[in-house]
């Protein structure tokens, strides 16, 4: 149905519960797959985690009824010899490598389908690249830092949105922003 705004969903691995009356997250826990590094973090943990974000985002798109995404505002902050070092250097490369060849040909713009999208989300949740994607009309996705996916639409999602969460990753409806 249309809404009469944005709507804007909240799409991280912590448990509402455990924030405050601003929003902020107030247990300690792990924000990077960098944390694998100081023994804060399993990459058998970090992969769990990854995979159930990468669900999450595959069943949203699919209730929503979206089939492609385009690119935009890409960033990379690493070189592709850079990306395969860290993935190595976490020990990502048992489990999922990243997509090199995606890496390399990601441009502004381009549009993918969901499952090169859903490779793309592993490149960002890796913090090796970062961007927009959008239908190109009403609904995208948008990242922010310590594992924060966001989804934006112009139509009211609240009530299937909730059952397209994986065990672990909590979805929540954040302020609506009336046009006008």
């Amino acid at each position: 149905m249309k809404g009469n705004g944005m709507h804007k969903y909240r799409i991280t691995k912590y448990d509402p519960r455990y924030r405050n009356r601003d929003g902020i997250y107030t247990k300690q826990d792990w924000t990077s797959v960098s944390d694998t590094e100081c023994g804060a973090l399993t990459i058998e943990k970090y992969i769990d985690t990854e995979d159930r974000y990468i669900r999450t985002f595959n069943n949203i798109t699919s209730v929503v009824g979206i089939s492609c995404l385009i690119v935009s505002s890409l960033e990379k902050m690493l070189s592709c010899h850079e990306v395969e070092e860290r993935d190595k250097r976490y020990g990502l490369t048992k489990y999922y490598s990243a997509d090199i060849e995606l890496f390399n040909e990601v441009k502004e713009g381009i549009r993918l389908n969901i499952g090169k999208a859903s490779d793309l989300i592993r490149l960002i949740l890796r913090e090796y690249i970062w961007c927009e994607l959008s239908t190109g009309n009403d609904e995208k996705f948008t990242f922010g830092y310590d594992h924060y996916m966001y989804f934006y639409s112009d139509k009211e999602y609240s009530d299937v949105l909730m059952q397209c969460t994986c065990d672990g990753i909590f979805i929540e409806e954040l302020t609506v922003m009336r046009n006008g």
